[in-house]
């Protein structure tokens, strides 16, 4: 009876550590999927970080060739400018010259015939006055 004792004490003993085992197993097996699900999520967020990387760098690269050709276009239009500027300034100052002389000619003749029109009216009413005084008797 011992012996049974002993033998069906090894064969519980053995059927809980069977138990155990599966458990386990299942336990491990669970652990293994939710491993490999989050690897397989990591992976396609990877996947899209790198992609979204490369269209963000691809992005960057035409934004910088673009800004690059402005530039350039910008310092063609500032180079044209100053020839431009070296070219017309002689001929702007000429222009700017000949129109302030005849701006001041313009008006030395308004003020002239202003002047002249003074004098001539001044002139009338002396000789409208001395006619007047002629006629009065003092």
């Amino acid at each position: 009876m011992a012996r049974d004792n002993r033998e069906d004490f090894i064969l519980s003993e053995l059927k809980d550590l069977s138990k155990k085992t599966g458990c386990i197993e299942v336990a491990v097996a669970q652990q293994q999927t939710s491993f490999e699900s989050h690897m397989k999520q990591s992976e396609e967020k990877y996947n899209e970080l790198q992609k979204s990387s490369e269209r963000q760098n691809e992005i960057l690269h035409n934004n910088t060739e673009s800004l690059k050709e402005y530039m350039q276009q910008t310092v063609l239009l500032k180079e044209t400018m100053i020839k431009m500027d070296a070219r017309l300034c002689p001929i702007e100052i000429e222009r700017i010259k000949k129109q302030a002389i005849s701006e001041w000619r313009k008006n030395a003749l308004i003020v002239g015939a202003k002047v002249f029109t003074l004098l001539a009216g001044s002139g009338g009413l002396v000789m409208i006055v001395r006619e007047i005084l002629s006629h009065v008797k003092w």
